[in-house]
Order: structure tokens, then C-alpha cells, then sequence
């Protein structure tokens, strides 16, 4: 365990999540599939029509099924160990959808949809767990020293005050930033503390 592994980690966690935002994607075509007039054109107002909406929802739905059982290598069968296992890939399931739907029959829109999705369901709690939380469980407290050396703070953090938390907050502020700045550590409750400058020997007491 250790930085290169939190590294790793990291790297293998953000791979899935663009996985998880494409099959998002492609859950998207297989709705549009479900709205398209004969000349080829999405008719999102075809969502009003309840019959096509329920339809058009499951293929969506499938989708994002489908890839849950890929992705956990599931052999279930029963329908509501199912939705459980999409669930907790994605963060929905087939109710959250339809209520969604339901509600913009009138005015769906993809990109609103992506922004619900990872703002107003679980799929952007499971995004951060594959990520940052797949991440941090390579973390110990022996790995803080190497923290410090990795992201060049030495001589400013003190690595025995370093929680596993923190350590992952400085690894992702500096692969992304390639830099720790001093605007970052500020008022950080692990930052050195200052030794008193020596008096000179004519300044008096």
C-alpha cells in the first residue's frame, strides 16, 4: 500500500466512472430509438404518450441493467435482485426513472438528465466511492511521510498530524495540479508549526 497504489487506484476508479457516464450515454440512444418519427427524427414529446414512455424508460433501463450484471459479473435472475444490483451501479432504478420521465414528458432533455443523475440520485455518491473511496482504502498511517514526499511539502506539513483523509486530499490536489500551493494549505491543522525567531543578543527582553 502506498502512494503509487492511491495513484493506481485512482486512475482504475476514474476508468470505470467514464465507463459509467458512456453506458449513461448509450442508455440515451436506446431511448431516442423508442422516439424516432419515420424520418428519423427524436420526437421527445412522444414521452406524453404514456404506453411509448414506459417503453421508451425500459430501454433506457436495460442498458444500465445489462451493464451492472457485465460489470459485477452477476448470475441473478430475480427481478428485484436486479434492480438492486443496477442500483447500486448506478444509483437508480427503474421507479427513480420512471418518476423522472414521468415528470418532463414534455421537456426532456439529455444533458438535464446527466446533470440529475449526478446531482439528484445516488450515482454521484457511487462515483466518488469508486474513485476517491476505491483510492483511499490503499492508504495507511505509515503512508503519510511518502505523502509529504510525493506532493514536495516537507518543511510545511507536519506528517504525523496527516489523517487518511487528508493525505488523499493533498495526492488529488497535486495530480491535478501538479503543484501544492500555499493558498491550499492555509489554516490546514497539519501545517508545521512556526518556531519563535532567536532574539539577536543586543535586542533587549
Amino acid at each position: 500500500m502506498g502512494v503509487e497504489q492511491y495513484k493506481t487506484a485512482l486512475d482504475q476508479g476514474r476508468r470505470l466512472n467514464d465507463t459509467l457516464i458512456h453506458k449513461l450515454f448509450e442508455s440515451h440512444v436506446a431511448l431516442g430509438r423508442c422516439l424516432t418519427d419515420e424520418d428519423g427524427t427524436v420526437d421527445y414529446s412522444k414521452l406524453k404518450d404514456e404506453k411509448l414512455r414506459k417503453q421508451a424508460t425500459g430501454a433506457l433501463y436495460q442498458v444500465l441493467q445489462q451493464h451492472s450484471i457485465a460489470r459485477w459479473k452477476s448470475g441473478v435472475t430475480s427481478e428485484f435482485d436486479l434492480q438492486e444490483l443496477t442500483f447500486v451501479t448506478f444509483g437508480m432504478d427503474l421507479e427513480i426513472l420512471n418518476d423522472y420521465l414521468g415528470g418532463r414528458a414534455e421537456k426532456f432533455n439529455p444533458l438535464e438528465f446527466m446533470a440529475f443523475a449526478q446531482q439528484k440520485t445516488a450515482f454521484g455518491y457511487f462515483m466518488r466511492r469508486n474513485a476517491e473511496g476505491r483510492a483511499k482504502g490503499e492508504l495507511q498511517d505509515k503512508d503519510a511521510a511518502d505523502v509529504v514526499a510525493y506532493t514536495k511539502t516537507k518543511g510545511k506539513i507536519d506528517s504525523a498530524k496527516l489523517s487518511i483523509e487528508e493525505m488523499a486530499e493533498l495526492l488529488n490536489e497535486y495530480i491535478k495540479e501538479g503543484t501544492i500551493t500555499a493558498s491550499f494549505l492555509q489554516d490546514k491543522k497539519y501545517l508545521l508549526e512556526k518556531k519563535p525567531e532567536a532574539k539577536a543578543e543586543n535586542e533587549p527582553n
